[in-house]
């Protein structure tokens, strides 16, 4: 959407289908132990309960699974894939996310690089002794400041 000026992301996966391991799992992994184990929103550890929950609960509800659809939601939620179509952004990340591993982050940062020439510019700010909830106040006024910038550049 043109209208669209500039995107915060605090946090966000990067790609849902390379990037949300956790303790060596991959989110395949995860999401078979989780379902195996009849998890609910919640539940277990690392990023399985928010997948089902967000992808394939609205699908299984139904008692077909929509693959495609999972795959879209999936692809959505994974900016590493569509960069190139970013408008300015910012991005904050915790050096301590268990939920989100930094490399989300790197992983962003080094795709935001490789665009083209001319594109928005981006900023990212990797946060020390921080988190996934970023209690962190050094990003809420870097965030506040970054959406200044664009409001007053209007």
């Amino acid at each position: 959407d043109r209208r669209v000026r500039c995107a915060v992301d605090w946090t966000g996966p990067a790609d849902w289908f390379e990037q949300q391991e956790r303790y060596g799992w991959t989110l395949r992994e995860q999401v078979r132990l989780a379902l195996d184990s009849r998890w609910k929103p919640g539940m277990g550890w690392g990023s399985a309960g928010q997948f089902i929950e967000q992808n394939l609960e609205p699908t299984l509800e139904t008692g077909s699974p929509e693959l495609a659809a999972v795959r879209h939601r999936m692809l959505a939620a994974s900016p590493r894939y569509f960069v190139d179509l970013l408008p300015r952004v910012q991005l904050h990340y915790g050096i301590e996310d268990a939920i989100v591993p930094r490399k989300n982050g790197d992983t962003l940062v080094e795709a935001l690089r490789a665009r083209s020439d001319g594109a928005p510019p981006f900023e990212a700010h990797f946060h020390p002794h921080a988190g996934h909830d970023l209690p962190y106040p050094k990003a809420y006024d870097q965030t506040r400041a970054f959406l200044m910038s664009v409001i007053g550049g209007q």
